[in-house]
């Protein structure tokens, strides 16, 4: 499904290009991304093939750090092997009679069910760990898995209760967060665009952007929720550069899950 909308998306962006009708250089800077895909992707399958590798002649605490890494790096690229990966981590726990690390790569597990539709698998892991078994990075990844299933569920079964229950859990993930963390700035951010404090959203994003020193995912983030800041504006011109920088970091960094590409699709149908 997503190789069909990217050549829809490639097509319609490309166009543009074609016609005349785009001569901003960050659409052009997108447009390379694009035709640079392989390329990226052939360093995303050396990274991984090198952490592959240390795999061979390493202990299980080494095992359970790599695979952890693995995950990672397939996460947002190719879940089904993020799945594998943290699979056996859950096994690695089992054996080193482990029960936090254990809940960790549940609780993992279980984030990327819901972010690959399997609602009722995600749902069911979630809701047999009881929080107050938890240790305080366990107890964020619990609420963040929880946030991030109802935003994913509504997604396809869109509902006032889900949109609260997002925020719900939102609120118990800042509490539980480092306050200078990047993650607690992301989730503050999305707070603030919830409740409509859009002033205090777009400040704190754009001091973000401005420190930001790589073009990671933190980065495509970043100028993602800007694109959605601009679009609540109707700032069309603004919301376009923002998603077309996010989709630049995402193409850049092998998420397939790029909805800034998505959305700039639909801006230029």
């Amino acid at each position: 499904m997503f190789s069909r909308k990217l050549t829809l998306v490639v097509f319609i962006l490309i166009q543009t290009i074609v016609f005349g009708k785009a001569k901003d250089s960050l659409e052009i800077e997108l447009n390379k991304a694009i035709l640079n895909k392989e390329f990226y992707e052939t360093k995303k399958n050396k990274t991984i093939e090198n952490l592959k590798k240390k795999l061979i002649l390493s202990n299980l605490e080494e095992q359970f750090a790599i695979n952890k890494l693995l995950y990672t790096e397939y996460k947002k690229y190719k879940i089904d092997s993020a799945i594998i990966f943290i699979e056996r981590n859950i096994k690695i726990a089992e054996k080193l009679n482990n029960e936090q690390l254990k809940k960790s790569s549940i609780i993992k597990l279980s984030n990327l069910y819901s972010s690959s539709g399997k609602y009722l698998e995600s749902y069911q892991i979630l809701s047999k760990i009881s929080s107050k078994t938890l240790n305080k990075e366990n107890l964020s990844d619990y609420y963040e898995a929880f946030s991030q299933f109802y935003e994913h569920y509504n997604t396809n079964n869109e509902n006032k209760t889900y949109k609260n229950n997002i925020e719900v859990y939102r609120d118990s993930l800042l509490a539980t967060l480092p306050k200078n963390s990047i993650k607690y700035k992301i989730n503050l951010a999305q707070h603030f665009i919830y409740y409509k404090k859009i002033k205090d959203a777009k400040n704190l994003l754009l001091s973000l952007i401005e420190t930001s020193k790589n073009r990671d995912q933190n980065y495509a983030m970043f100028t993602y929720l800007m694109g959605d800041i601009s679009k609540i504006e109707k700032n069309t011109e603004n919301e376009k550069d923002y998603y077309r920088l996010a989709a630049i970091s995402d193409i850049e960094n092998c998420n397939k899950d790029n909805a800034a590409v998505q959305n700039l699709a639909m801006i230029e149908f």
